[in-house]
């Protein structure tokens, strides 16, 4: 895998780069999620109701979207965790690409509700949506009473070890039996996660969704599972 470049507003020109050199396969990172879908052939289920599109592949002579981000936090919290979503009440904190994707899967991993809490009603709303009848927008006392919380906003982002830095909502709301996931991978330990060890919470990085959300786009390519714990400790050594 190689890594390209791509200036905001030019995900079609790459797309069609890629049509011509005959690339196997993309991932798509920010903040081309949205704006490849119009160079691509079709979409996924998923990609089309999120609106976003992290990774590309080829069937047959198509370019399909398709969106491997929720999904891979689901997997990764069933695989390295031994948590199962399923009927488990979940908040989802934020409202923006990631925050969709979640919702989205842990509605389709069967959790019994997930709460969107986001500044804005309006985005929360449209958030809560990808849920179903499982979705509905909350409010930040709400993070007290479900089982797991997913923060999928970016505050935390590159905080630093040892400051006192914000965290997303008052981490006095979580208490030891929830399980708190920072979808921030850099840092790894961030405020969020520190406080809420220190409420007694189970805190899990964001890497885990990093590593599995690629892994699934691997399979896809190449109809083969990757080596995880590879894949794992490769980005933890890179991070």
């Amino acid at each position: 895998m190689v890594a390209f470049e791509v200036p905001a507003g030019h995900a079609p020109a790459a797309i069609s780069a890629a049509r011509t050199l005959g690339i196997s396969g993309l991932m798509v990172t920010m903040p081309h999620k949205a704006e490849v879908i119009d160079a691509l052939d079709d979409l996924t289920e998923s990609a089309r109701e999120l609106g976003a599109v992290n990774s590309i592949y080829w069937s047959g002579e198509q370019l399909v979207g398709h969106n491997t981000d929720g999904e891979g936090l689901v997997r990764s919290l069933q695989l390295d965790r031994g948590y199962q979503v399923i009927g488990q009440r979940c908040a989802v904190i934020g409202a923006g690409g990631a925050a969709r994707s979640v919702v989205h899967a842990l509605a389709q991993g069967e959790a019994s509700e997930v709460v969107v809490v986001n500044r804005t009603p309006e985005r929360a709303e449209i958030a809560a949506t990808l849920a179903g009848s499982r979705g509905r927008v909350g409010s930040p006392a709400d993070i007290a009473e479900v089982d797991l919380v997913v923060n999928a906003t970016s505050v935390g982002m590159g905080a630093s070890a040892d400051a006192v830095d914000p965290t997303p909502f008052d981490p006095g709301l979580l208490h030891p039996d929830q399980v708190v996931v920072d979808l921030v991978y850099q840092p790894l330990e961030t405020p969020l996660l520190r406080a809420a060890r220190r409420m007694g919470a189970t805190a899990v990085d964001g890497l885990g969704m990093l590593v599995h959300q690629a892994a699934l786009t691997i399979e896809r390519w190449t109809g083969q599972e990757p080596d995880i714990e590879a894949m794992a400790a490769a980005a933890r050594r890179s991070l």
